[in-house]
């Protein structure tokens, strides 16, 4: 999918869900595929209990990615319990992360924004994930990175969440360029 234009949408789990995510690209099994050349504006998610939004990549080259996508005011309030706000996994390339929100339900519940590597292959990883002017809150981890090349982070807000920046090497990925500037924190 290329030269996507999506503005101003309000997505809201069903009532009871258990494991919804509200998007979910999945370019992991194609040559070539994933959304290209795109763009979201305000964009409001609440009530999934999966992943707010998963980008999923191949975990064994860059042949499926998600790349070139700009996401403005993107707002995601997660519920308790749920997966990620943001889940990033496998290859993926130039995402851009403008005055976006990531909230969970308070500093004991899980992690905000996952980027990474996939299980069973360590090769394919995020590349060039920019975020500017992120505001994480309420949350076990703000930001989870165990895998990938030059991720910044540029402005952030963290408000209610002990471990702001978690950085693993659990799944043998390489790990290059994380920059965090000018952040701010709140206990």
């Amino acid at each position: 999918a290329v030269n996507v234009l999506l503005s101003g949408i309000r997505l809201v789990g069903s009532a009871g869900n258990t494991s919804q995510d509200a998007m979910y690209w999945d370019a992991s099994g194609f040559f070539g595929a994933g959304v290209w050349y795109s763009e979201l504006n305000d964009i409001y998610i609440d009530g999934f209990m999966g992943n707010a939004i998963h980008l999923v990549g191949s975990n064994a080259g860059y042949t499926g990615v998600n790349q070139w996508v700009v996401f403005n005011r993107v707002i995601v309030f997660r519920p308790a319990g749920s997966g990620n706000g943001l889940r990033i996994e496998g290859a993926a390339y130039e995402l851009n992360f403008n005055d976006c929100q990531f909230d969970g339900t308070g500093p004991t519940d899980g992690t905000n924004i996952f980027i990474g590597a996939r299980a069973g292959n360590n090769y394919a990883i995020p590349i060039n994930i920019n975020f500017r002017a992120l505001t994480s809150q309420n949350a076990a981890t703000a930001v989870h990175i165990d895998g990938g090349w030059a991720l910044h982070f540029d402005g952030p807000h963290h408000e209610y969440v002990p471990n702001v920046y978690s950085i693993t090497g659990d799944l043998h990925a390489s790990i290059a360029g994380v920059t965090i500037s000018d952040g701010g924190f709140q206990a």
